[in-house]
């Protein structure tokens, strides 16, 4: 009788220990999958609008755009490769038709894979009118260089609507292309419409690799294109 108590007691002193393991292990879990969720937020935390956070690649509504769509799923799977070599993607198309939504997804995907090592100074997006903007604001202060240099060197650099270019933005563009950075832009003109300049410099980026382009003008989005070609791809 006295052995079968002090079994018991044993047994149930291992339980409570067993318990109490357990209870630590999922305390450590939650602790870590909320230090990863706050990592993924940091990180995407790179100037897009809070609007764009639950935007991803699941919910992107694929039309008539589907290349474009995994010509964009592409640069983030093999982001790690494009980052290596500079590889950068260009989006062209109607207002409406996805780009940003798709860059929210880039971002989200890389955000999600690649939160061990990305630090969250790793990404920047902007409004390329609102880079330009802030370039000119600063043009005399005494941080104008540091402001150049952050967009010349930070890992990957979204720029949304670029619309017109600046001699500034060229020569981020121009560095980031001689030291293998990405870049990742849109633009809601036809590719045809751009400045000169900027379609001398996206074709000669092409060329080399530096750019892929999705174009979203090729296809039918939500009604607004009347084209319904095949070509993508400007390599």
């Amino acid at each position: 009788m006295v052995n079968k108590r002090k079994k018991d007691g044993i047994s149930k002193n291992k339980k409570i220990k067993r318990n109490n393991v357990d209870k630590r292990i999922k305390q450590k879990k939650r602790k870590e999958g909320k230090k990863q969720k706050e990592k993924i937020r940091s990180i995407k935390d790179c100037g897009i609008s809070r609007i764009y956070y639950d935007k991803t690649f699941s919910n992107f509504k694929i039309l008539k755009n589907s290349e474009v769509f995994y010509l964009s799923l592409k640069f983030a799977k093999e982001f790690r490769n494009n980052e290596v070599w500079g590889k950068g993607l260009f989006l062209v198309g109607c207002p409406g038709s996805g780009k940003t939504h798709l860059l929210a997804a880039i971002i989200d995907y890389i955000a999600r894979l690649y939160k061990r090592y990305l630090k969250p100074e790793s990404l920047i997006y902007r409004k390329a009118g609102d880079l330009i903007a802030e370039i000119e604001d600063n043009f005399s202060s005494t941080s104008f260089q540091d402001l150049i240099n952050r967009y010349k060197t930070v890992p990957l650099l979204f720029l949304d609507d670029l619309e017109r270019t600046s001699k500034e933005l060229n020569e981020i563009i121009d560095y980031r292309y001689k030291n293998s950075l990405p870049i990742v832009m849109t633009s809601t003109k036809k590719f045809s419409r751009l400045s000169k300049t900027i379609q001398r410099t996206i074709r000669m980026r092409c060329k080399t690799g530096f750019f892929k382009v999705g174009d979203f003008w090729l296809y039918r989005c939500e009604k607004i294109l009347k084209e319904n070609k095949i070509k993508l791809h400007i390599t």
